[in-house]
């Protein structure tokens, strides 16, 4: 009967306070391991969609300002702080040993108060100053979202090289600090007016 009487004694109440005190400290400690991952995460996120973001518009503007025998930063009417970078800029295809030079007309678009960048190409013509509404569709692509700029972001001039770009962006994500982008620019193409577009603003 002793026995049977020490089997069925069961937990104390401070042997029962005990387990469930250190399940919570068990159950703490994860719980602030998974917490400290999902804000890095987080961060690692905001940070690489800075980054593509930033590089994105960089690379477009490169590849189309190089490439351009004219271009002109405008500002648009209505909305003195949005800018509007227009060029002419030219396509060059290899098929064998014949090269093939196609031009076209391409805009950017800063939104300074949706902090947005858009690019848009036109094969026939000018792209027009386009209506907010027109820059979700309408052929507008979004390059980029979190831009600003603490003076513009598009400045164009001329040197005895030419027509030329400057820069001066910052792109950032949630609550990442964004990265600044500058750059100068020179087109590389001389003036072309016998195919495509011969004005793009």
């Amino acid at each position: 009967m002793d026995r049977l009487k020490q089997h069925d004694e069961g937990y104390t109440l401070i042997e029962l306070l005990i387990y469930v005190g250190l399940f919570l400290l068990v159950a703490f400690i994860v719980g602030s391991i998974l917490l400290n991952s999902l804000r890095i995460s987080a961060t690692v996120t905001n940070s690489t969609s800075t980054v593509q973001g930033g590089q994105l518009i960089a690379r477009s503007v490169d590849a189309g300002i190089r490439n351009a025998t004219s271009l002109n930063v405008a500002s648009v009417p209505g909305r003195p702080n949005d800018q509007l970078l227009r060029a002419r800029s030219s396509i060059v295809k290899l098929t064998g040993s014949v090269k093939t030079t196609t031009w076209r007309c391409l805009a950017w678009y800063y939104d300074s108060v949706n902090q947005k960048v858009y690019t848009k190409s036109n094969s026939s013509a000018a792209v027009p100053v386009p209506a907010i509404s027109d820059l979700t569709g309408h052929g507008w692509t979004l390059l980029s979202a979190g831009v600003t700029s603490s003076t513009t972001p598009f400045v164009n001039s001329t040197d005895s090289n030419g027509p030329k770009l400057t820069t001066n962006y910052n792109v950032r994500a949630g609550d990442v600090a964004g990265a600044t982008y500058q750059t100068i620019i020179i087109t590389l193409q001389q003036p072309d007016t016998t195919t495509g577009p011969t004005t793009c603003f």
